[in-house]
């Protein structure tokens, strides 16, 4: 019995606890092997990090700065800008032979027949023959719409002229004229304005900018104006003069809208430049403008381009030249790059169409 308690006792007794200190490690030898293996880690992690930042120094440096757009050696928006011999093409001032001006009724060879002269098809430069206004009851109508259109437009401005209309109701109007071009060309007395790439500029530059990219310059507007006085008779004996602006596709609707109003104010202050000389004339004169900016809507065609009569009045002798060549292509038939045709289609839609309307043509004259 005593023995069987002295077991249970025994049983029930707590153990005593490990010792808990670490058995210690055997030693490890570093071999040759390791060492190597650990020199290579490590150089090749210096090299990754020297690379680096040699990529990060030549990005910085070099790529960064170069992605900045380089300012042109030319723009192409003014006569003589790169100098004698040569011409702008692409932002580069390049040396393009120039050939002369074909007269009316020589041969088109070795010169330019330039618009609205044409090559016929003995290849003799001609000057396009003018019929007088037809005056139908049709166009005679429209002139009436058109100076309703006008009055509405202003008189929703306050007063303002310049275009006032907004682009919804222009496009009205031309939905309830289909014919608008069409009819418009009843008219064979006018001038065609063709404007540079974003010009005139919507934004006002300051300071060295508006230096150097200021469009007009002076030679530019004494030009153009130059050219509307070569038909002062006719402006000044007209009714109405009506002024149709375009805008190239390509931007937004609403800049392309905002480019043609821009560029029916500068037509219209050429026009009064060169017809009045006192405040009383410039008034006078602004009485018979009935304006239009198109903006995109409606862009003109070469094809259809081909038919106008209107003497083309560009910002240097390049974009004439450029002009009539393409025009001279498409009247032989010859067929037109797509580049051709694109840029020159460009070209005629950055304009303002000016329309001379006779008095006997306008109701109630």
């Amino acid at each position: 019995m005593n023995k069987l308690v002295q077991r249970i006792r025994a049983l029930l007794k707590p153990a005593r606890p490990r010792s808990s200190a670490p058995v210690p490690a055997p030693p490890v030898q570093a071999l040759a092997d390791d060492v190597g293996v650990t020199v290579l880690i490590y150089g090749i992690y210096f090299t990754m990090v020297v690379f680096l930042g040699a990529a990060l120094y030549v990005v910085f440096a070099f790529v960064i700065p170069g992605t900045t757009p380089t300012i042109p050696a030319c723009r192409g928006d003014r006569e003589g800008e790169c100098g004698e011999g040569k011409v702008c093409r692409a932002g580069s001032c390049v040396t393009e032979p120039a050939l002369l001006e074909c007269a009316v009724g020589s041969s088109c060879d070795g010169c330019a027949c330039l618009q609205p002269n044409s090559c016929d098809g003995a290849n003799v430069c001609q000057s396009p023959k003018l019929d007088k206004a037809a005056c139908s009851k049709e166009s005679i109508e429209f002139v009436k719409d058109l100076q309703a259109h006008q009055a509405a437009c202003v008189s929703n401005a306050g007063g303002e002229m310049l275009s006032s209309c907004p682009a919804s109701k222009v496009e009205e109007f031309l939905l309830n004229h289909q014919g608008f071009d069409r009819l418009l060309k009843e008219f064979p007395r006018g001038l065609l304005f063709l404007y540079p790439s974003n010009a005139p500029p919507l934004d006002i530059l300051e300071g060295d900018d508006a230096q150097k990219y200021l469009w007009p310059d002076e030679a530019t507007k004494k030009h153009y104006v130059e050219e509307v006085k070569k038909l002062s008779k006719e402006l000044k004996s007209a009714r109405h003069i009506v002024l149709v602006g375009r805008a190239s596709r390509g931007g937004t609707a609403n800049k392309n809208f905002a480019f043609a109003q821009a560029r029916v104010r500068f037509a219209r202050q050429m026009l009064i430049d060169a017809l009045a000389e006192t405040h009383i004339e410039r008034s006078e004169a602004s009485k018979k403008f009935i304006e239009f900016a198109l903006g995109d809507v409606r862009p003109l065609q070469l094809d259809f381009f081909l038919s106008y009569s209107y003497p083309a009045v560009t910002w240097s002798s390049q974009s004439i030249h450029d002009l009539s060549k393409t025009l001279e292509k498409l009247g032989r038939n010859q067929a037109l790059t797509q580049s051709e045709r694109r840029e020159m289609e460009d070209m005629i839609n950055r304009s303002v169409a000016i329309f001379v309307i006779p008095t006997e043509c306008s109701e109630g004259s």
